[in-house]
């Protein structure tokens, strides 16, 4: 695996792809995710930001993607399992400015076997578009975008740009830029289904985390950390 940097281009939309040039993505649909988070006392409000988030996705046209949510429990934790878990970290390791972390495990061919979602724990969030807190369900199908291949777009009022202000609950919906996006990498027909877990990866592809820009309240993405070499696209 390469450390490398990420730089922006003039490009609108990019996807995160392989020394090849092959777009990174999943092979196999259904995407199935397990939310969890037992010390929130708003479960119900949480749950249903966490689902839409996938959704919106899943219903952009002409993309073939296809999500469920896993009525099961599982450790909210990162490692390399069948179990795609989106959680809240209420004791954040990472840093103390990221709101939240998309790791993904992908092969050498680009094909991308598991993830997990953090949350910070220890930033304020809304799921009603409060003005002095992040949006949840923003923020969270911005990490979704990642888990699905794409990297940040340099289109200001798209999902997938690298800030998002306190707020800013517009930002659930997709812009063309962002369906472009998926539509590049889902777009080709549908992919055969798997609902058995994925297989052991090659290596690991790790999407770095929406942080917030300082010191204005909004969020910008951090550096990678390891990641398998990629190129970007876009139109």
């Amino acid at each position: 695996m390469t450390t490398i940097l990420l730089i922006n281009t003039a490009l609108a939309w990019e996807v995160q792809t392989t020394e090849a040039g092959e777009a990174y993505h999943w092979a196999n649909m259904p995407l199935d995710y397990v939310w969890t988070d037992a010390e929130a006392p708003n479960l119900g409000e949480l749950a249903s930001a966490i689902h839409e988030s996938f959704d919106v996705w899943a219903d952009v046209p002409d993309a073939f993607i296809d999500v469920y949510a896993r009525d099961t429990t599982a450790t909210p934790e990162v490692s390399l399992d069948d179990a795609h878990v989106v959680f809240f970290e209420h004791d954040w390791p990472i840093d103390d400015i990221a709101l939240a972390v998309a790791t993904t495990w992908a092969d050498e061919q680009g094909n991308i076997l598991s993830f997990d979602i953090r949350i910070n724990g220890t930033v304020p969030w809304s799921t009603v578009g409060d003005s002095d807190a992040y949006d949840l369900q923003a923020a969270v199908t911005h990490e979704v975008g990642h888990v699905l291949g794409l990297e940040h777009s340099a289109v200001v009022d798209a999902n997938m740009y690298a800030t998002h202000g306190l707020g800013d609950d517009w930002r659930r919906d997709l812009h063309d830029d962002d369906a472009a996006a998926v539509q590049f990498v889902y777009g080709d027909g549908p992919t055969d289904t798997d609902d058995e877990g994925p297989p052991l990866p090659f290596g690991c592809n790790v999407v770095p985390a929406w942080t917030p820009r300082t010191p204005s309240p909004a969020w910008i993405l951090g550096l990678p950390l390891y990641l398998m070499i990629r190129r970007p696209r876009g139109r």
